[in-house]
């Protein structure tokens, strides 16, 4: 092949391979369903709409109640979001006190205890949420969801099982 025909396929495959690259970084940095929150950034607790409706889904969530679900997994975004920006502003400000020259054990505990303090606090939020969520579900999808979360909080790899199930057998073992 001439030098020229190699020099124009070089250079279109490069424009291609910017231009993937370009789509993939754009889907990735967008904002989340018009909320300004980077797929990067999402908040922990309820991901947006879509990721809910999602994990409605997983457990077997009658779709009729898909939308009060979706409803009562986001309301607390917003409480949780202030809280684990206060953790995170703690924690920082930890680290900053154990790099001191001479660090200060007390003004360390003071802000463990001020970091598990915001922590105590995020948890009411969340079972708050959770008997509120709970509160919309029948018994069946009660027990379903239950079993996701408590998969998904990964209490499944403590060797802990949940209430009601069966224990698996773990690896090597026979049943």
């Amino acid at each position: 092949m001439n030098r020229n025909k190699l020099t124009v396929l070089v250079i279109i495959s490069l424009a291609f391979n910017v231009a993937v690259l370009a789509v993939f970084g754009y889907f990735i940095l967008r904002p989340d369903n018009g909320g300004g929150v980077s797929v990067l950034n999402r908040p922990p607790a309820c991901p947006g709409p879509r990721r809910c409706r999602h994990f409605a889904r997983k457990f077997g969530l009658h779709p009729e109640k898909t939308d009060s679900f979706v409803v009562e997994m986001s309301k607390y975004t917003g409480e949780e979001r202030k809280i684990e920006d206060r953790i995170a502003k703690a924690r920082i400000e930890l680290i900053e006190l154990l790099q001191q020259s001479q660090p200060d054990e007390e003004e360390l505990m003071l802000k463990v205890d001020e970091i598990s303090s915001l922590q105590n606090e995020l948890e009411k939020i969340l079972v708050r949420r959770l008997l509120q969520v709970n509160s919309l579900l029948s018994k069946s999808e009660k027990e379903r969801f239950n079993k996701l979360l408590f998969h998904r909080m990964g209490l499944k790899r403590t060797g802990k099982h949940f209430p009601g199930h069966p224990e698996l057998p773990r690896k090597g073992e026979r049943e």
